[in-house]
Parts: C-alpha cells; structure tokens; sequence
C-alpha cells in the first residue's frame, strides 16, 4: 500500500487547527471585556492577513466590539494592503477595531503602549490576551523576506513581558527556508526556559516529517497567579 504524504492528518487535527482551537479556548477564559479592561489581541506576523482575520472573527464571537482591539504587525506594506482584502467578510463595526502597523514586531511592545494610548480610553486598563505567530516569509512573495531569530526572540520577550495572566502565545515555526531552523531552535530554546511556576508550554510537531519541518509552540501564562 502506498504511503500517504507527510502533510495529510487523517483523524489528527492538524497544527493550524490545534494552534486556533488553544486561541479560543484561552479568550473564553478571559469571560468578559470591557470598556474599562478592553482585551488585546496581537498579529506579529501578518503575512496574507488569515491569522488576523480569525483573531478578529474570534473576538467578535465573544466580547463587544468596542471593549477590544486588534493589532497587526508586518514589515512589508504589501502584506497589510492584502490582508485588509482578507477582512471583507468581517462584521463591520469590527473593522474599525483592527490597526494595520507597518512595523517590525521586535518593536511589539512600544508600538501597542503608544497604539493603545491612542485607541483606548485614558483610564482603560487593557489586557493583552493573545500574540500569534507564523514565522517564515510572506506566501507569493519575495522568500528573501524572512523572520529572523533575533528579532523573533525579542519580540517573544516583549510578548511574555506584557500578556495577561491567562493569555497565550502561539508559535508556529518552520526550519525548511534560509534561516528557519536556527529560528525554530531559537523558539523552542526560549520556551523551554519559561518557568512552568508561571507558564504551561506545549510543543506540536509532526515527528516524521523530516523536510520542510514545523512546530506549533503554545504557551499559556497561568492564570492562577497575578504577576
């Protein structure tokens, strides 16, 4: 019988799924938002704007719009132009709540403190709830562009700095391009070394496929302490 190609999942959910289901399940333990403690969610990478349309669709299903906000880094101005594409079938009040940041995101955490100064009320108090990552290069697109392991790690730490107690983080590596195995090793290193005192981490990755590899890193700040 022949073998099946390592990239079908048959009955096992495959990463993306897995990556998007862990997302949800940590904004419904957030419970609620509001305009005094309006949620975050962050893009780091947004590429062809796919995991920014799901965090918007997601929080639309679950919390008000205007007690939230969506933000989205990318360093290619084609990037963002094309995602906003992605967003036509969004609800429309929530469109407004989604800043495109033509911006690296080893700049993640000045550019969401001077963002939500802007955005939010002066006395709102918001909560970063989620950060996603895809890492690699823009799909269609020059793959000389790529995520790199020292601005990704930077980022991480501005990421875990600022989450909310019972946020999560979501990883998504890949080691088959220029670089991206030393970053996907990069990224494990850095989640291994998160106390699990505060952190529960999680690493996915389909164990026999030995080209192009990938990983999904889940790491979720425990709710359980205030830090």
């Amino acid at each position: 019988m022949p073998r099946k190609p390592c990239n079908e999942t048959g009955p096992l959910p495959d990463l993306l799924s897995m990556g998007q289901s862990a997302v949800c399940a940590a904004l419904d333990g957030f419970g609620s938002a509001t305009p005094e403690a309006p949620l975050v969610a962050v893009d780091a990478t947004c590429g062809n704007g796919h995991d920014t349309r799901f965090l918007l669709k997601a929080l639309a299903a679950r919390f008000a719009d205007a007690a939230c906000g969506l933000f989205s880094f990318d360093v290619q101005q084609a990037a963002l132009d094309a995602a906003r594409g992605v967003l036509v079938d969004c609800p429309a009040p929530w469109l407004e709540r989604v800043f495109f940041l033509l911006r690296s995101h080893a700049e993640l955490g000045a550019a969401l403190e001077e963002r939500q100064r802007a955005y939010f009320p002066s006395e709102a108090r918001p909560r970063l709830a989620i950060v996603m990552y895809n890492l690699g290069f823009l799909p269609r697109s020059d793959k000389q562009v790529t995520t790199q392991a020292a601005s990704t790690l930077a980022s991480l730490e501005q990421a875990a700095a600022s989450l909310a107690s019972g946020g999560l983080i979501s990883i998504h590596a890949y080691g088959g391009h220029p670089g991206g195995r030393e970053e996907l090793e990069a990224v494990a290193a850095w989640c291994a070394e998160l106390p699990c005192d505060e952190w529960t981490v999680v690493r996915y990755a389909v164990c026999n496929k030995t080209r192009n590899p990938e990983s999904l890193f889940l790491a979720w700040k425990l709710a359980s302490r205030a830090f």
